[in-house]
């Protein structure tokens, strides 16, 4: 079972989110979905997301709107490792996110 996270960006156009999966016999949790609401046409988008680091978190991957154009048709996998920061930009384009630049294991803000 995964985990969503909407992101609405009428509440800024920077975010940040935080994912934990979870372990465990009855709802092990190790993707996170994530959506977009609210875009403007133009506009640029920055999603920052962090790995939890607590004790009993493990790491997560993600899956995508499908209408978020990555370069190559192939979304970037997430680092995986306890208090990793991965930060994407988008621009909203009409329909669709694209001229996406990402940045992977950054350092934490």
């Amino acid at each position: 079972m995964a985990q969503i996270k909407t992101i609405d960006w009428s509440s800024g156009p920077t975010q940040s989110i935080t994912v934990a999966g979870i372990t465990g016999p009855s709802t092990p949790t190790q993707i996170v979905e994530i959506f977009f609401n609210n875009p403007e046409s133009g506009a640029s988008y920055t999603l920052e997301i962090i790995q939890s680091t607590a004790l009993d978190a493990v790491p997560i991957t993600a899956t995508w709107n499908v209408d978020i154009l990555f370069p190559g048709g192939q979304s970037p996998s997430l680092t995986l490792q306890k208090g990793a920061v991965d930060v994407f930009t988008f621009v909203y384009t009409e329909n669709f996110y694209s001229n996406i630049t990402y940045s992977l294991n950054v350092l934490p803000t």
